[in-house]
């Protein structure tokens, strides 16, 4: 989970290191794995990249979503 804990804040209170708070700390995260995938809200995903530009590969999108691997 990256920035809105919603429905989710009492497991995210469980386990905050699994929480990240927003998007830079995210990019950092991605850079440091060695495979990760995630998923964006479709509208955010150009948004996100333009602002932090880590290399990402599609796997799937729909009109909602989309969800990416580290290539």
């Amino acid at each position: 989970m990256v920035v809105n804990k919603d429905e989710l804040a009492q497991p995210i209170a469980w386990e905050p290191r699994n929480y990240l708070p927003d998007t830079a700390a995210f990019a950092r995260a991605w850079q440091a794995d060695r495979e990760a995938f995630a998923m964006f809200n479709a509208t955010t995903s150009t948004r996100f990249l333009k602002a932090h530009p880590v290399p990402m590969q599609i796997v799937a999108r729909d009109a909602r979503r989309v969800i990416v691997k580290k290539p």
